[in-house]
């Protein structure tokens, strides 16, 4: 009977000596073997590792040594290079082999396929695909949107094709690029702006302000008068516009504080109020008249109060709603009960957890209101399954469900093209490595 016994405290301490030491424990994640002086991360699984002043491109679980004196991303599919002559080149991981010309210096890639580059104070495009070089070269070239970029040549701005054509001639003082059909340009020292079109067509007027939203849409102001102009329609208003989304804009009287809805479909008013408006989630405005808050249907055209208990709505998403009330900050479910304490802050959801912060300092709680890490740290934050936390300098790394996973402090914790990287006190990097769960 004694042996029985002491077999069975035996195994209590053993037991109790495994979970301590973690001898029966296998960690969620865990740190990989090799560590580097840099990491940079090129996308999920694709890496440019340095370890001991040698350079290596990782593509999954393949690794080769890179061996040039500096190496970086450009894409997924392209290394910039730099020899020990200071002369850049471009590496193909794809095809293994080089572009055939060297530059002086590589500014930049645009989609996937012209490279803007500058050799001997000149810039010009570089087609990769077909390894040639476009068109001329100039004193400076902008980036190619919507198939143009800027190019100045005796300092006049003018547009350059995909192609290196010149489609628009260079007379402008500036310009800046195309989006949504039109590019804002200046066409005399001291001058205000005018819009031109993809045929470099001007607008007859200056102005002090112009964006275009979309196609045959923008938004001009003159002096105090703001100008919406929907597919050749021109609508004046000293109201301020705001852009609700492509379809929607708010014309807000700023001394009345009356607002409207203007439809571009329709091309007219669908809506006056009397209030504040407050924020736009998908198809539903937020608007607040004197205490009450209404929901606006911009598809339904319906409108409908807020019961709540809140003195102000600080954020409201469908399924959830931040409210304040007596300086503390409370979180709503999506019939507006209340489902928190206070906080003196809280954070929108992101990953079904919310960041909450109080003097004390920050914590985290779920979606249910449960604490997962009591507000104690002095940073947070939330990323695919993991939180980042840090106290007193130091950083770890917990679970969804606030369990420390690493069980260890780090200097650095970093989230990149998800992967997650730490840096170690010899300043080295190791990339955190999922463990697979036991079947």
């Amino acid at each position: 009977m004694k042996g029985k016994i002491k077999f069975i405290i035996f195994g209590i301490v053993l037991i109790y000596v495994g979970y301590k030491k973690n001898i029966f424990y296998r960690p969620e994640i865990q740190l990989s073997n090799d560590s580097y002086d840099s990491i940079v991360s090129i996308s999920k699984n694709r890496k440019i590792l340095k370890k001991d002043k040698i350079y290596f491109y990782q593509n999954s679980d393949e690794i080769m040594e890179v061996s040039y004196k500096n190496v970086k991303s450009l894409s997924e599919r392209y290394l910039e290079v730099t020899d020990e002559n200071e002369d850049r080149r471009v590496l193909d991981l794809e095809k293994n082999n080089f572009v055939s010309l060297e530059f002086s210096e590589i500014l930049g890639l645009i989609d996937e396929k012209y490279l803007l580059v500058e050799d001997d104070g000149k810039q010009f495009y570089y087609n990769l695909l077909e390894e040639k070089e476009i068109g001329k070269r100039y004193e400076r070239v902008g980036v190619l949107s919507e198939n143009k970029a800027v190019f100045i040549k005796d300092n006049k701005v003018g547009f350059i094709d995909g192609e290196g054509k010149e489609v628009i001639k260079n007379r402008f003082e500036a310009a800046g690029d195309f989006e949504n059909g039109y590019a804002v340009v200046i066409t005399s020292p001291y001058g205000r702006y005018k819009y031109i079109d993809q045929n470099g067509v001007e607008s007859e007027k200056e102005y002090d302000y112009i964006k275009a939203f979309k196609k045959d849409v923008l938004l001009l102001r003159d002096k105090e008068v703001n100008i919406l102009i929907n597919k050749g329609k021109e609508i004046e208003t000293k109201d301020k516009i705001i852009p609700l989304n492509d379809d929607f804009y708010l014309f807000k009287n700023l001394d009345t504080n009356i607002g409207q809805i203007f439809s571009i479909k329709s091309n007219g008013i669908i809506k006056r109020f009397s209030g504040e408006y407050v924020c736009l989630i998908d198809d539903e405005m937020i608007i607040r008249e004197k205490n009450s808050y209404y929901i606006y249907s911009l598809e339904t055209k319906e409108t409908k109060k807020i019961k709540n208990d809140f003195d102000e709505l600080e954020i409201y998403r469908k399924d959830y709603a931040i409210g304040r009330k007596n300086e503390k900050a409370y979180i709503y479910d999506e019939n507006y009960k209340k489902i928190s304490k206070g906080f003196d802050i809280i954070y929108p959801k992101a990953w079904d957890l919310f960041i909450v912060g109080e003097e004390t300092g920050y914590g985290v709680i779920d979606e249910n209101a449960k604490e997962i890490l009591q507000a104690k740290y002095d940073s947070i934050q939330l990323i695919p399954k993991y939180i980042i936390a840090e106290l007193d300098g130091k950083k770890m790394i917990f679970n969804s469900r606030g369990k420390n996973i690493l069980l260890q402090e780090y200097d650095e914790i970093v989230y990149i093209n998800g992967d997650v990287y730490v840096r170690e006190s010899n300043h080295k990097w190791r990339t955190i490595i999922e463990n697979k769960k036991r079947s």
